[in-house]
C-alpha cells in the first residue's frame, strides 16, 4: 500500500488509476487511508478492529470526501475515533446512523430485510463482505458508486485473490444493488452487465481409488480434531453435503431401528427440501461414536462451545490441510461427494436413484417430486448406499 502525501497539496494532486482503487497510508496515524476510486473520488476511512481479541471485528469508518475535508481534519478525526475504541471501548461505527447512505449500510439493510429472511447461505455472504467487499466499496455512499468504481474493485479482488472470488463478490454486489431498486431506494444499478472477472469451469475432480485409500487411513496424527475427522469421513460414506453433515442434530438421526435413517429437515438442507438418507452399518458406527461423546444437541458440536456445530469453514480448512500432507492434489470436501456419486454411476445406480440418493433437484427430478416422493424409491435408495459402502471397504481393504 503506498505512503500517504505528508501535504495538502499533494493529496490534491493525487490521479485517479483507471480501473483500479488505491488505497494511501498514512504514517502519522495507523489505520488512517485516502482512497482513491478509478472515477477520480477520493475518501478518507480510519480501520480500526473491535475490542474483543481475535473476536474483535475489523471496521472501515468512513470520514468524508477529500474535496471537504482536509488532511489535518482527517487525522484529527481519526485521532478522535479510535481514541472511542481504545479508550472509552466504543464502537464509532454502530453509533452512527443506520441509514447514512454508504454501501455498507445498505449491505447491512439486504442482510437484516432479505438475505436472513430468505437465504440459508447468508452467512457466507457476510463473510464475503467482509473480506472483500467492504474495504473496497463499503464506505462509499451507494448512491454514487458508478460503474468504473465497481470494475475496479473487481480488478483489485483478481489481483489481490482469483477471478473466481471476484465473481462471487460481483454477484454479492448485484445481489443488493438490485434488491435496493427493487425497494425503491435506489433509482439504478450500476452492476448492470459488467463482465465476469473469472472464468468459470465447474469441477470434476473425483479421487481415484489410490486416493481415496491414502485419505481414509491418513488421518492418523491429522491436523484436525476427531470430530472433523468424523464429518469427512461421513461425507465420502454417505455423500451428503459439507453443512448439513457439520450441523446434523442427534434428533434427525434414528439410530437403533432396524432400518437406520438420518432425517435432514428442509431448513438445513441446500434445496430446502427435507431429505431421508438411508444409514448403512459403517454410516451408523461414525455417527454412534460422535453421539456418544457429544455433551451437545449437536452431533459435532464445536470445539469448547457446546451451543453451536462445528464450522464448515473449519472442514474445509481441516481438508485442506489434510490433502496438503497426503499429496493428493487439489481435492475438496464436495470433490468427497462427487467421488461417491460417481461410484455409484460406476456400480450402475441409475441417475435418478443417484439424484435421491444426494438430495439433487435437476431436470430429471422435479421439486414436486422431490418434496411428495419422500418414502418412494427408500429400498432403492438402501441399496444404493448399501453397493457403495461394499465398495469403499474393498478400496480402503476394510
Amino acid at each position: 500500500m503506498p505512503i500517504l502525501p505528508h501535504n495538502q497539496r499533494a493529496i490534491d494532486g493525487l490521479k485517479s488509476t483507471p480501473g483500479r482503487r488505491v488505497a494511501y497510508r498514512s504514517q502519522v496515524v495507523v489505520g488512517l487511508t485516502l482512497e482513491v476510486m478509478p472515477t477520480g473520488t477520493k475518501t478518507w476511512r480510519v480501520r480500526y478492529r473491535t475490542r474483543g481479541g481475535r473476536r474483535g471485528k475489523t471496521r472501515a469508518y468512513t470520514i468524508g470526501d477529500a474535496s471537504v475535508v482536509t488532511l489535518g481534519q482527517a487525522v484529527d478525526k481519526a485521532k478522535e475515533v479510535l481514541a472511542a475504541v481504545q479508550v472509552d471501548g466504543r464502537d464509532p461505527h454502530l453509533e452512527r446512523a443506520p441509514q447514512d447512505g454508504t454501501f455498507e449500510a445498505l449491505f447491512e439493510r439486504w442482510l437484516e430485510k432479505h438475505a436472513k429472511v430468505k437465504k440459508k447461505s447468508w452467512k457466507h455472504d457476510a463473510e464475503m463482505f467482509e473480506r472483500h467487499v467492504r474495504q473496497r466499496l463499503g464506505g462509499v455512499v451507494a448512491a454514487d458508486i458508478k460503474r468504473a468504481d465497481i470494475i475496479g474493485a473487481l480488478d483489485d479482488i483478481v489481483r489481490a485473490a482469483t477471478g473466481i472470488q471476484a465473481n462471487r463478490a460481483q454477484t454479492l454486489i448485484s445481489a443488493v444493488f438490485n434488491w435496493a431498486v427493487n425497494e425503491g431506494i435506489l433509482e439504478s444499478a450500476p452492476t448492470y452487465r459488467i463482465p465476469k472477472r473469472g472464468v468459470e469451469v465447474p469441477r470434476e475432480r473425483v479421487l481415484s481409488e489410490a486416493e481415496i485409500k491414502t485419505f481414509w487411513h491418513g488421518f492418523a496424527d491429522g491436523p484436525m480434531s476427531l470430530g472433523v475427522e468424523r464429518v469427512l469421513r461421513v461425507a465420502l460414506v454417505t455423500g451428503q453435503r459439507r453443512g448439513e453433515i457439520a450441523g446434523a442434530r442427534k434428533s434427525e438421526l434414528n439410530l437403533n431401528a432396524v432400518d437406520p435413517a438420518w432425517t435432514i429437515p428442509g431448513a438445513r438442507t441446500k434445496n430446502g427440501i427435507l431429505h431421508r438418507v438411508p444409514l448403512t452399518p459403517l454410516a451408523v458406527d461414525l455417527f454412534a461414536n460422535a453421539v456418544s461423546e457429544s455433551q451437545s444437541e449437536f452431533v459435532f458440536p464445536g470445539r469448547g462451545a457446546l451451543e453451536r456445530s462445528i464450522d464448515p469453514h473449519a472442514v474445509t480448512r481441516a481438508m485442506s490441510r489434510l490433502t496438503a500432507k497426503l499429496g493428493i492434489a487439489n481435492a475438496t470436501v464436495h470433490d468427497l461427494r462427487r467421488t461417491m456419486g460417481t461410484g455409484l454411476a460406476r456400480l450402475g445406480v441409475t441417475k435418478d436413484i443417484r439424484a435421491r440418493v444426494l438430495n439433487h433437484v435437476d431436470g430429471a427430478r422435479s421439486i414436486t417430486d422431490a418434496v411428495y416422493n419422500q418414502h418412494e424409491f427408500w429400498s432403492e435408495k438402501r441399496v444404493a448406499m448399501e453397493l457403495w459402502e461394499a465398495d469403499l471397504l474393498r478400496i480402503v481393504g476394510g
